[in-house]
């Protein structure tokens, strides 16, 4: 049980870090990284509601896989699919949170970077002018 519970929680994680990408202040930066991400939020959304009513009866079948089988008892089903909602979901929680906190820190600071690097380039060329013009 355990290696299926890592499991569901990466993929809680995966789905999680694709719907916490942060959406940058400027149009150059990151914007194929957000674009990949807002298609794929809006497939999984879309899908997710189009499928809406198969949703319970493909969580029973997931339980029954994850507890071992047709053979399995009612509580351990139960416990199966206890064990799957909450690792996905504390992944997705993990995932999202951590995108959200590190990887908008990382992108202001890119920006930043960005910001004096072109300042300094611009000085210097200002600087260039001045000294040919006299």
């Amino acid at each position: 049980m355990d290696a299926r519970a890592g499991s569901f929680f990466a993929v809680g994680i995966s789905i999680g870090f694709m719907f916490g990408i942060p959406r940058a202040s400027h149009k150059d930066v990151n914007t194929n990284l957000e674009q990949i991400s807002d298609w794929l939020t809006k497939i999984l959304v879309g899908v997710g509601l189009t499928q809406l009513t198969n949703i319970p009866a493909a969580l029973v079948r997931l339980a029954t896989f994850v507890a071992g089988g047709e053979s399995s008892s009612e509580p351990d089903r139960s416990f199966a699919l206890f064990v799957v909602l909450y690792f996905f979901f504390g992944g997705f929680v993990a995932g999202y949170l951590e995108t959200r906190v590190y990887l908008t820190g990382a992108f202001l600071r890119s920006q930043r970077s960005e910001t004096r690097d072109e300042s300094a380039e611009s000085e210097l060329v200002v600087q260039d002018q001045k000294s040919s013009s006299s």
